[in-house]
């Protein structure tokens, strides 16, 4: 179960929004752009989404520390003896989305939690909060273009999530549902059309889970 809440995301992710209007005031003022690069912005405001997550956890934990060093956990919250690994993520321009780790920081000998926040130009959002996840839970990365970042299963992990806010849809069970019922609108007699819908409802059956996250605007 997770010790976050929705409240404690929408609070957060407030104080994200309001911080990142201070930045792009800030970078304006010196002829530059925050928004060109969502990656880059991504990661200037990372130490701002584990502060503003601590702060909330704070009210109700003791001993919860916001440190983010290498080696050490984004938050630690002393009083449950928990890790937390925050993530600041975007969604391609396609509309895919990677939710990736450091391979330094799982293992499958220790269980980490994992809080990945997905936005869409800071405007729309999806607070995803994983417990216990380990190795097994993500791709190993086969090429050094990786550059020691694996990918998360979304087929494994997914159930261990917690959405916060936004929501996911397990699009395998939709697409198999959706089969099945033109199977039984297909009528007998039509026999090629009902085989080829047969083959759809085998392949989806078969098929592992996959999701689709929905931000919402906040």
């Amino acid at each position: 179960m997770s010790y976050l809440t929705s409240e404690d995301a929408t609070n957060a992710i407030k104080g994200l929004k309001s911080f990142h209007g201070d930045l792009i005031s800030l970078f304006d003022k010196y002829g530059m752009s925050l928004e060109s690069n969502s990656g880059r912005r991504n990661v200037i405001l990372s130490q701002a989404q584990e502060e503003f997550f601590a702060r909330e956890l704070s009210k109700r934990y003791k001993d919860v520390k916001a440190d983010g060093k290498t080696g050490m956990p984004d938050i630690l919250i002393g009083e449950l003896g928990t890790e937390l690994e925050c993530k600041l993520t975007s969604p391609l321009k396609g509309g895919a989305l990677n939710l990736q780790a450091d391979e330094y920081s799982v293992s499958d000998e220790s269980p980490k939690d994992f809080l990945y926040v997905v936005n869409k130009d800071m405007k729309e959002f999806a607070v995803l909060h994983f417990i216990g996840l380990t190795k097994s839970d993500f791709i190993v990365p086969n090429s050094q273009r990786s550059k020691g970042k694996m990918r998360l299963s979304k087929s494994k992990a997914f159930v261990k999530c917690n959405v916060l806010l936004g929501s996911i849809e397990n699009r395998t069970e939709k697409m198999l549902e959706l089969a099945k019922e033109e199977l039984s609108t297909v009528s007998p007699r039509a026999k090629k059309t009902r085989e080829k819908v047969k083959k759809r409802v085998e392949y989806w059956q078969n098929s592992d889970d996959t999701y689709t996250v929905h931000l919402i605007s906040l």
